[in-house]
């Protein structure tokens, strides 16, 4: 158990420090960060107080010098001040945190409630009208753009009907709107993979044999079937919560929600490279701990994960 769990730790550190050296290399080969900074205006500004920025961010200096200070920052949660706001990038990333990840898990959640028992209800039922809305909705949810639904239901609850807000996070009617959007966008894997889950452990020897023994319905498909087939459920989640931190991007946009994703769009327009690379760091660590989170459930659910010795 302990030798797992370190191994796993291990690994997630490396991946953190991997995404820190993309980040960083992305950033530099997109061209020079002090131009793209200025963006139209550099002709307007004095070259010698262009030299005087590119000196103060370390940009004059060796890519491996900058990459060395850049690593001992990170390490630190330093990663300098918002050229925009004037305030550290780590401290305005963490302060937006609250925000994003109470919309992102009310998605998650009522994605969740809607996709387990209708995969499971598709599964037991298949080629009934169960079997046929959840492939309906797993069709819509997969092809349905994130950006395109968020506008349509402004427009329908919004605009037209004038039933909930549009934009804000002050009462629980701002929230309903945006974790609609992010719920459509993880439901989709979560039926899919629900009922092909729940149609294999249904041809399971121990579950005919709970049959045969005139065990009742609910019984059968809820204490042997989807606690069998959990463990595959488990990985979406986690994986979707990663999905969702993306998709809140667009979302947090639309909706005007005071959430990462919505600062870091700014970022990216405005060229905010601490802003930017703090965010990429603290997505991945958020993500990476859920997932090692994750793997310590796995054990819970299926006892035949072996483990190193």
């Amino acid at each position: 158990m302990q030798r797992y769990l370190l191994t796993r730790f291990l690994q997630s550190l490396l991946v953190i420090l991997g995404v820190l050296f993309l980040v960083f290399i992305l950033l530099r080969t997109t061209g020079d960060p002090v131009k793209m900074m200025f963006s139209g205006r550099i002709r307007d500004v004095d070259p010698k107080t262009i030299e005087e920025f590119r000196h103060a961010m370390g940009f004059d200096q060796p890519l491996p010098v900058q990459f060395v200070n850049y690593f001992k920052n990170a390490l630190r949660g330093n990663f300098g001040k918002s050229f925009r706001y004037k305030l550290p990038a780590t401290q305005m990333i963490i302060e937006r945190i609250p925000a994003t990840l109470k919309l992102t898990s009310l998605g998650l959640l009522i994605a969740m409630l809607v996709s387990v028992p209708l995969g499971v209800m598709a599964g037991v039922r298949p080629g009934s009208a169960w079997d046929a809305v959840a492939r309906s909705l797993a069709l819509l949810s997969q092809a349905t753009p994130t950006y395109w639904f968020g506008l349509v239901l402004i427009f329908l609850f919004a605009v037209e009907l004038r039933l909930l807000p549009s934009s804000g996070s002050d009462t629980w009617r701002h929230y309903i709107l945006p974790a609609s959007v992010l719920a459509l966008a993880s439901m989709g894997g979560l039926i899919r993979l629900t009922r092909s889950s729940v149609l294999e452990v249904l041809q399971e020897d121990y579950i005919r044999t709970a049959i045969s023994k005139g065990l009742r319905d609910e019984i059968i498909y809820f204490r042997h079937v989807l606690k069998n087939a959990a463990l595959p459920l488990v990985t979406v989640i986690g994986m979707s919560l990663g999905g969702l931190l993306g998709g809140a991007l667009y979302v947090e946009t639309i909706f005007a929600w005071p959430g990462m994703g919505r600062l870091v769009s700014e970022a990216v327009s405005l060229r905010d490279f601490p802003i930017i690379q703090a965010m990429a760091f603290l997505t991945c660590t958020l993500v990476v701990l859920v997932t090692l989170l994750l793997d310590v459930v796995y054990t819970f659910i299926d006892p035949r994960i072996r483990f190193g010795k």
